[in-house]
C-alpha cells in the first residue's frame, strides 16, 4: 500500500440538537481519512484494530466499498462505539461508549506498523501529542523508511500546556493539520497572529481548515486560500476533516501544488458530507464527481468559464 491511514474504525451514533432521529453508521478517523485518500489514489490501507464482532459491525460497510482488512490486527473486544453529540453552535462531543482504555485496544503502535509502513510513500495519523515513546518510536521508523507524514493533530491535544510538545512533533512532520478552533485554543491568540505562528513553523505545509470558508495551506513561503466544495449537499458533516486531511497528504506526496492540494481536500470533505458515513467508494459516480469537481476548480483558478 502507498498510503496509510493510521487511526481507527468505530460505530458512530449521532445525534443532532432539536432532532430526536439517532444515526448509526460506520466511521471514526481512520474510516472517514481512508475514503479522502481513496478518493484520489487507489492504493490505501488502514491500520487499525478489528474488533471480535466486525462481521456484524463493519464487514459489510468494507466490502461494500472494496476497503482491505490487510493492514489490520485482531484484537479479542467489541468494535469501539462512539456517541456523537451534536452542539447547537456546530461543534461536537464524542464518547466511547466503552471508555478510553477500550478504544485504545484498537489503535495501531509501532509494532503493527513496521510492516504497512515499510513501502509507504506517505503516512495520515490521527494522534495526541502526548505519547512520547510512540513519536520516539515513529520517528526512527520515519527516517529508516522515508514515508512522507501527516499528522491531524488531536483535539485533546489542542491546549497551552501541550505547545512546545506539539510544535516539537510538527516540526519533524511534512504536513500538520488543524482546524480554526484547534489552532487557536492551542495558541490563545487571534487568527492573523496563528497564521503567523503557524507559518513561523517552517515545515512544508500546514493545512489550516476552516469550515466553511475553506483552508489555508500555509508553507513557508506562501499562503494559499483554498475554498470549500459546496457543490455537494451537507446531510452530516461528521469526517470532513480527516477525509480533507488525507486527501491532503495524497496531493503533497503526489507534488501537486499547495492550491491543487487543497482543492483535493476540499472535495474530498464534500464528497465524505454528503451522506451519513464516508462517500459511497462502490460508486464510479463518486470518482467521477470529483475528478469533475477538481477540473472546475482549476479552470477557476485560471479565471476561465
Amino acid at each position: 500500500m502507498q498510503y496509510i491511514i493510521i487511526s481507527t474504525a468505530v460505530v458512530d451514533e449521532i445525534h443532532f440538537p432539536g432532532n430526536s432521529t439517532v444515526v448509526e453508521a460506520g466511521g471514526g478517523a481512520g474510516l472517514y481519512a481512508y475514503a479522502g485518500a481513496r478518493l484520489w489514489h487507489p492504493s490505501v490501507g488502514l491500520c487499525c484494530g478489528k474488533g471480535k464482532d466486525f462481521s456484524k459491525t463493519l464487514k459489510p460497510i468494507f466490502e461494500k466499498h472494496s476497503i482491505p482488512d490487510s493492514c489490520m490486527f485482531n484484537v479479542h473486544a467489541e468494535t469501539p462505539k462512539t456517541i456523537v453529540n451534536y452542539q447547537e453552535n456546530g461543534e461536537r462531543i464524542e464518547t466511547p461508549v466503552y471508555g478510553k482504555d477500550h478504544y485504545e485496544l484498537f489503535v495501531a503502535g509501532i509494532d503493527e506498523l513496521k510492516v504497512p509502513l515499510f513501502e509507504a510513500k506517505g503516512a495520515y495519523l490521527f494522534k495526541e501529542a502526548e505519547d512520547s515513546a510512540f513519536w520516539k518510536a515513529l520517528f526512527s521508523l520515519k527516517k529508516e523508511y522515508g514515508f512522507s507524514l501527516l499528522w491531524e493533530l488531536s483535539a485533546s491535544s489542542a491546549k497551552p500546556s501541550s505547545l512546545g510538545l506539539v510544535e516539537s512533533i510538527a516540526s519533524q512532520v511534512e504536513i500538520l493539520s488543524l482546524n480554526r478552533s484547534e489552532a487557536q485554543a492551542l495558541y490563545g491568540e487571534d487568527e492573523q497572529a496563528v497564521i503567523e505562528r503557524l507559518r513561523g513553523l517552517g515545515i512544508p505545509l500546514v493545512f489550516y481548515r476552516r469550515g466553511k470558508q475553506g483552508a489555508l495551506m500555509i508553507t513557508k513561503d506562501e499562503i494559499v486560500s483554498v475554498p470549500s466544495d459546496f457543490s455537494y449537499a451537507l446531510v452530516d458533516p461528521t469526517g470532513a476533516g480527516n477525509s480533507s486531511s488525507a486527501a491532503v497528504l495524497v496531493g503533497f506526496c503526489e507534488k501537486r501544488r499547495p492550491y491543487e492540494i487543497g482543492i483535493m481536500g476540499s472535495i474530498a470533505a464534500g464528497s465524505n458530507i454528503s451522506q451519513f458515513g464516508i462517500a459511497p467508494l462502490s460508486d464510479q459516480a463518486t470518482f467521477d464527481k470529483a475528478e469533475e469537481r477538481y477540473l472546475y476548480f482549476m479552470h477557476q483558478e485560471k479565471g476561465e468559464n
